[in-house]
């Protein structure tokens, strides 16, 4: 399932129809296994406010096209 990229803990609970917790516990049991690779997501640093308003500008933008 992992195979196609990365993806997220929300879309693993998904894909395998369980909570996000129980998924959570498993990916991180997994992980402590090496059996794959765990990857956070990029922080925005304290002085980089530019790119967090901008990602909201774009998202604030396509729910007005709906």
């Amino acid at each position: 399932m992992c195979g196609v990229g990365l993806q997220s803990m929300a879309e693993i609970a998904a894909r395998m129809q369980m909570p996000l917790g129980v998924a959570r516990v498993l990916v991180a049991d997994m992980a402590a296994d090496g059996l794959l690779a765990v990857h956070e997501p990029a922080g925005i640093s304290d002085g980089d406010d530019v790119v967090g308003t901008e990602l909201l500008e774009r998202v604030l933008s396509g729910l007005r096209r709906l």
